[in-house]
């Protein structure tokens, strides 16, 4: 499984981060899982230039390339730092203001320089309708299908229900819900493309996901974990680790 942790802004030492880093190698070099950290611009640089084990992502890209972008960070600079993943689309970036063809755009310019994706979507709320189900399947296209075939596989699915996302979240997710959550995903990529593509790709889910809940939320056509504050201590992120 790949336990990938988006640091956010919880860390703000770099003593902090480099402990965190630390333990994140030890858990890596074991082998039982992937571990990928993404934190901080500023702290993945510093995380590139010192010796690890464990994956490094970075939590955003900008959707130009180099050029009069004051404030942005490319996918060239990521590369350059030595940054191997990028979160795409995640919904606190979606709240504010990033519409598919950004999120499209982003994942299309970070492919291009041969990082990967991890591209995050999910739905606000369920109707009973099911509308939800449209909304989700829009987002995952709206990237799936601007991108070169050779580049598709390269893109790591995180779904993330956001009313089951951190201390406002309204309602759980049961493992019966996410495991339905996860064939609809491989079937929307099967009838858009093939099941050669839907078996390659890998799903995540993050939806307030810590120690006490990934057991049971370890269903079938999830390959892994995107998690928040339950990544950002040494103590956490190897108790999650610990019960997979």
């Amino acid at each position: 499984m790949l336990i990938a942790g988006n640091l956010k802004s919880y860390l703000t030492s770099q003593d902090d981060v480099f402990t965190l880093a630390k333990q994140a190698s030890k858990l890596a070099r074991l082998g039982k899982h992937e571990v990928l950290l993404a934190p901080s611009f500023v702290h993945a640089g510093m995380l590139a230039n010192k010796k690890h084990d464990f994956l490094l992502g970075a939590q955003d890209v900008s959707v130009a390339g180099p050029g009069a972008h004051t404030g942005d960070i490319s996918a060239e600079v990521l590369k350059d730092a030595g940054v191997e993943y990028v979160i795409v689309g995640h919904s606190e970036r979606r709240a504010l203001g990033e519409s598919n063809d950004i999120v499209a755009g982003k994942a299309v310019r970070t492919l291009e320089q041969g990082l990967k994706v991890i591209l995050a979507f999910g739905e606000s709320v369920r109707d009973e309708d099911g509308m939800y189900l449209s909304y989700i399947q829009e987002q995952i296209l709206s990237v799936l299908t601007r991108v070169e075939r050779r580049y598709q596989s390269h893109i790591i699915l995180a779904y993330e229900p956001i009313w089951a996302i951190g201390e406002k979240a309204t309602g759980v997710i049961t493992p019966h819900d996410l495991e339905e959550m996860a064939l609809f995903i491989r079937k929307i990529i099967t009838e858009t493309f093939d099941a050669s593509l839907a078996k390659k790709i890998k799903v995540l889910y993050g939806g307030s996901v810590n120690a006490d809940n990934a057991k049971e939320l370890q269903v079938r056509g999830v390959d892994g974990f995107l998690l928040g504050r339950a990544s950002s201590t040494p103590e956490s992120l190897e108790a999650l680790y610990k019960v997979l």
